[in-house]
């Protein structure tokens, strides 16, 4: 990935931090950004009140949720090292689990490797203790700028909705896996590399998401192959089309050679699809299986599009945010007029 990219908006990281005074390794490389100790900051630090001797796992995850809030940052990485990794193991699980009633989670960095199914999917940066100071701090920023820090950013204001009593546990556990960055080295599970590709590509004809720098797209592409791999759909498909793998790999080799055309002969190609005026060249897939298979692989992508938070910020949607679990906790809105905007909503400059 090119250097010259462009950032992503500067990292914070919530350094836990025991009762020892004279912190080493990991953390104090952390910790040292703040005095200059570590050379110029590329990254904001907040840093967990002391944890006592012996304190419990709930009260570690207490501070570090309390150091989260503090920050008011949008996203966030988690770093610790030691015995006090599993405290930053804990706070990822309830945070995926929704009950943490924070969001923006995007990244930890740990002395050692955290356990797959408290952070699953979660991008994970393992540095030793040994590791120099100047080494672990640009390590992290790499980390963020290469990594966790991918993917769009959405306002403080948007993740305090989420993160609050107005959103239920289970919509803001969904949220927060949505809202992971893809990893841009992950391999395909059930398409080919250029499949995948292709999808890509496809994806950027069908849902231009006019990212604002280059790294703050969604991978739509990716994520369609996984939820294939997992087997989610939508619950049903044209009994003229194969199963949706098989049809995803029949319609993108069909189009293997989308990526030798010009912009205007995609759209044109593109545009023959939805006519129904274009058959697998392989003969694999009829002008009319292609016209079924695209129409699905459209809906496909602009759900994975308008599943994530941020995009939900762009075109104005807190729909979500009607309260907590059950019955007696929900508490919808009020104000119904177009236009008009409750006092707990956020201020959202929709994108047209």
């Amino acid at each position: 990935m090119s250097s010259e990219r462009l950032a992503p908006p500067r990292a914070t990281v919530i350094v836990v931090r025991d009762d020892d005074t004279s912190p080493t390794g990991l953390v104090s490389a952390l910790v040292g950004t703040l005095d200059g100790g570590s050379g110029p900051a590329p990254f904001d630090v907040q840093i967990t009140e002391a944890l006592r001797p012996g304190a419990s796992l709930d009260d570690g995850v207490t501070a570090v949720v309390r150091a989260i809030r503090a920050s008011g940052a949008p996203r966030w990485l988690l770093a610790a090292s030691g015995s006090d990794v599993r405290v930053v193991a804990e706070t990822a699980a309830r945070i995926l689990s929704g009950e943490a009633g924070v969001f923006g989670l995007a990244g930890l960095v740990v002395s050692e490797a955290v356990p797959p199914h408290q952070a699953p999917g979660v991008p994970t940066l393992v540095l030793d203790d040994t590791t120099t100071p100047s080494a672990a701090v640009d390590a992290v920023a790499v980390f963020w700028r290469d990594r966790a820090g991918l993917g769009p950013t959405m306002s403080s204001d948007f993740a305090e909705v989420i993160a609050s009593t107005r959103t239920s546990p289970q919509t803001r556990a969904l949220l927060a896996r949505r809202a992971l960055a893809d990893d841009p080295d992950r391999r395909p599970e059930v398409l080919t590399a250029t499949q995948l590709d292709t999808l890509r590509l496809v994806a950027d004809l069908v849902v231009p998401q006019r990212a604002p720098r280059p790294g703050a797209a969604i991978d739509l592409a990716a994520r369609i192959d996984a939820d294939q791999n997992l087997g989610k759909s939508d619950g049903w498909r044209n009994a003229a089309l194969p199963p949706d793998i098989e049809a995803y790999r029949r319609g993108l080799d069909a189009l293997a050679d989308l990526h030798l055309l010009g912009l205007d002969e995609q759209r044109s190609r593109v545009q023959a699809i939805i006519d129904g005026d274009f058959e697998a060249p392989d003969g694999r897939m009829s002008a009319d299986q292609m016209q079924l298979w695209f129409e699905d692989a459209r809906v496909d992508l602009v759900r994975a599009w308008l599943a994530h938070p941020a995009t939900m910020e762009r075109i104005g949607f807190d729909g979500f945010a009607n309260g907590g679990p059950g019955g007696a906790m929900f508490q919808g809105y009020d104000l119904l007029g177009a236009d008009r905007r409750e006092q707990w909503e956020p201020t959202m400059e929709v994108v047209r």
